[in-house]
Formats: C-alpha cells, structure tokens, sequence
C-alpha cells in the first residue's frame, strides 16, 4: 500500500500546473483539508511541525481500510468445513488494520515522535517541574 501511495504522489506531482486538474486536484484537496482540519484541532504553531506525520499517517490508515474492503480480503483462503459453513483459518489477503505488528509499530512511532515534540515545545524543565519564571518562547 505505502508503495502504491508513493506511486500515486509522483504520478499526481510530475507535472505541476498552476490550475490543477485530475489527480493532481484531488491530492491537493486531501492535503489542504487535511492541513485545515488539524490546523483547527492542534493550532497554528504545532501543525507547521507535525503536518508531515499526522497527514502521512490519516492517508496511510486511510487507504488502507478501503483496501480491506477489496471483495475477497479475509475471505479467501485455507480453512476448514464446519457445521456452520466454511471457516478461513489462513487468509490469502487480510486488512492490514487486521495485523498487530502494524497497530504496535504505529503506536511505538507516534509515542516516539509525540516524545521528541514535546521535548523541543517545553524541555526538560517543562516537563519534570514548574519553574517559578515563565519561559521565553523559542522563535518558529
């Protein structure tokens, strides 16, 4: 999927135009509304730092829940008859959602980067303590 995605990105960017048609329009409709959407969530100064992940993220998930709903996604493969009807033990083709080493390397990721960002917002001083002077914000 993630190889997928980068193809459709260099496809929908080889050929800039000022007036944007087809799947040029359409990738930036996503990243703009994207960018609006956390803009209003997160607040100017922390969406300049981390668009770039939440957005790879969101489109990342995004696609693939739709390619989980492929006819034949968990549906096709070796299994057993049961009283029931036929149980698919083994499928050929399953939702990457479905994984948990995809969920767990996720989380371990975002809990990284969410670490790393609210060390270089705060410091150490900001998160171990309060100081009894307020801190001078770093320029952006």
């Amino acid at each position: 999927m993630a190889l997928g995605l980068i193809a459709f990105a260099q496809f929908a960017t080889r050929n800039m135009q000022k007036v944007p048609g087809g799947a040029q329009n359409f990738l930036e409709w996503l990243v703009a509304g994207l960018y609006g959407l956390l803009e209003g969530i997160m607040g100017r100064h922390l969406v300049k730092r981390t668009f770039w992940f939440f957005a790879t993220v969101f489109i990342f998930i995004l696609a693939l829940n739709w390619a989980g709903l492929v006819p034949g996604v968990g549906t096709i493969g070796w299994g057993h008859r049961t009283a029931a009807g036929f149980k698919v033990d083994q499928p050929l083709l399953r939702g990457a959602n479905a994984d948990l080493n995809l969920t767990l390397a996720m989380a371990m990721t975002f809990f990284a980067a969410w670490l790393v960002w609210a060390l270089r917002e705060q410091g150490c001083v900001g998160c171990c303590g309060s100081s009894s002077r307020p801190r001078a914000r770093r320029p952006a």
